[in-house]
Order: structure tokens, then C-alpha cells, then sequence
């Protein structure tokens, strides 16, 4: 018997996966994990084929560590789950450019399936020059609520990837997608196939642009209303 979920009952967990290698067109991706399931009994069915929260597929990337990669794959296939993913080339301006670009697509995306409440992984917990990119990622949201009132009742927040383990399940597919738009492999793929929507975007250099990004780093202007934000 199919099954009905009410999306605004489910949070969406957001992270990426970047491509900054060699590459002639480097890819940035940003997925969305949308877990239909309650979440103590999703965390405790994950614990229980140890495997960890926090989890980075990175980090299992080499060919002896596919085994944990491929544990993962069995343990999200057998969860009610659905996912979406932005793709974007990365500009030669920033990287946050594109980052914009991906969270313009995915927000509209989310909002438009109902579902009001995003959490990304936050980067105010990673060692940066400027600790403000949560505030840049928020101007996003803000420019959005500016040009559509629907998204007046959406919530963006910040979490520690520790917290949950939706932020587990989007890093996966996230690195995933990349390794499969890159060419680097799709044997992956087949867990999650027939419940992702993988959107590959231009860049929209006039596409909203709430704060400046320019060079190799943010101007100081955006810094500025970073922070007053």
C-alpha cells in the first residue's frame, strides 16, 4: 500500500560536496535528505551497523574503505527517504558563488514540496579565515522571503553534523552525485536511483545577488553586512 507523508512534518537536511581538484569543469554539489521516518528509530537502525555519526563519505573514498560505503548504501536503501540535488559548475569568481546558486535551486525546490524546515550543516564550526558563512548562507533565505512571501514561514538553522544523522545520509548522497557527475564511478548510484531528483544548473551571475562575491574572497562589504546580520 503506498504511503502518504505531510512534508512540512520532516525536516530536509542540506549539505555538499565539492569538487576543488584538477578538473577542466569542477562540480559543486548540494544535496537535500528528506528522512520519512521517525528520527529515533532511523538513528538507532543506523547505530546498529555501526556506523558513525558524523559521517563523511570522503573519508572512505579510497577502493579497501568501499566496503563502509557500501554498508551505508544497504542501510539508506532500506529507508523511507526522498532527495534532491543541485549541481553547479564552479565559477572562477568564488566558490560561495556557486554554493548561491545551488541553494537558490534547492530552496525553491523544498519549498515548492512543502517542506518548511531546513538544516545544513554548520560551517561556523570549521576553521576559517572569516567565521560569518552561516550568516551568508541566511541572506539567501532572506532574499528569497524578499521576492516570495511563501517563504515567510520557512526555517533555516545551523546544527553540528554530530547531531543528527540526516546530515550523515546528505553528505553521502551528496559525494555520491559528485563522483557520478565527475565520472568517476556510478556503482554507488543504484542505492539511491529511484529517489533523487538531480538538477545540473548554470550559473546565474545576476540571479539575486544579496551580497557581494568577488576574486578569491568576499569583499568587505559582504563581510560587513555578514556580521550586522
Amino acid at each position: 500500500m503506498q504511503q502518504h507523508f505531510r512534508l512540512r512534518d520532516f525536516p530536509a537536511y542540506i549539505d555538499e560536496s565539492v569538487d576543488m581538484g584538477e578538473r577542466e569543469t569542477p562540480f559543486y554539489v548540494l544535496s537535500a535528505v528528506v528522512l520519512l521516518e521517525e528520527n529515533q528509530d532511523v538513528t538507532m537502525s543506523f547505530l546498529e551497523k555501526k556506523l558513525s555519526l558524523g559521517f563523511k563519505a570522503s573519508r572512505h573514498s579510497s577502493q579497501k574503505k568501499h566496503r563502509t560505503l557500501h554498508d551505508f548504501g544497504r542501510w539508506l536503501a532500506q529507508r523511507e527517504f526522498m532527495a534532491i540535488c543541485s549541481v553547479t559548475p564552479i565559477t572562477t569568481l568564488h566558490v560561495e558563488d556557486s554554493r548561491r546558486q545551488a541553494m537558490f535551486n534547492l530552496f525553491e525546490h523544498l519549498q515548492l514540496l512543502g517542506v518548511k524546515k531546513f538544516r545544513m550543516d554548520s560551517r561556523d564550526y570549521l576553521s576559517k579565515k572569516h567565521r560569518h558563512l552561516n550568516n551568508l548562507d541566511l541572506t539567501v533565505l532572506k532574499y528569497l522571503n524578499q521576492v516570495n512571501p511563501s517563504f515567510k514561514d520557512v526555517e533555516l538553522s545551523f546544527h553540528d553534523d554530530h547531531e543528527d544523522v540526516g546530515f550523515a545520509a546528505t553528505d553521502y548522497i551528496a559525494w555520491i552525485v559528485r563522483r557520478h557527475i565527475n565520472g568517476d564511478g556510478s556503482e554507488f548510484m543504484r542505492y539511491i536511483e529511484d529517489r533523487i531528483e538531480i538538477f545540473l544548473i548554470q550559473s546565474e551571475i545576476n540571479r539575486g545577488q544579496p551580497l557581494p562575491l568577488v576574486g578569491n574572497g568576499l569583499t568587505p562589504n559582504a563581510i560587513n553586512v555578514a556580521q550586522e546580520n
